[in-house]
């Protein structure tokens, strides 16, 4: 198998794997969706809240797609970092709209703004860490 066909399986099944945690219905309730709007209004009160909610909601939407991003970075090296963010806006617009359309998630703006923080920031470190290796290879070959 390819290097970058490895990559593209992972990220894949990572992504699906995601998905799936994200639409499952926790509470087995069936209700209509919650949608919140206000953007830092969950954010600030998890935080507030402290403890296993703050680390939770806040670190876990950023650390979310964070697999994703790294794995399309190195999938597709050509690919910038504005196109990179945008598809992780877009994974995350995605989770959010399934989660209206199941009815039983609460909708967050603020979700959407994590994921696509943490995608992004994860993108940029891939991007920063192929540019270092390509750096320090060069160097080897040089001496």
């Amino acid at each position: 198998m390819k290097r970058s066909s490895f990559y593209l399986w992972l990220g894949s099944l990572y992504t699906l794997a995601v998905f799936g945690l994200a639409w499952h219905n926790w509470t087995g309730g069936n209700s209509q969706p919650i949608i919140q709007s206000q953007v830092g209004a969950t954010i600030s009160a998890a935080i507030q809240q402290g403890g296993r909610a703050a680390l939770i909601n806040v670190v876990g939407n950023l650390a979310a797609f964070a697999p994703t991003a790294w794995l399309l970075a190195y999938w597709r090296p050509a690919l910038r970092l504005w196109q990179c963010c945008l598809i992780g806006l877009g994974l995350s617009c995605l989770v959010e709209l399934g989660q209206y359309w199941l009815g039983y998630r609460v909708v967050d703006i603020d979700d959407v703004v994590l994921n696509s923080l943490g995608f992004g920031c994860a993108g940029w470190l891939a991007k920063l860490s192929q540019r270092l290796m390509l750096h320090y290879t060069r160097e080897v070959d040089r001496a």
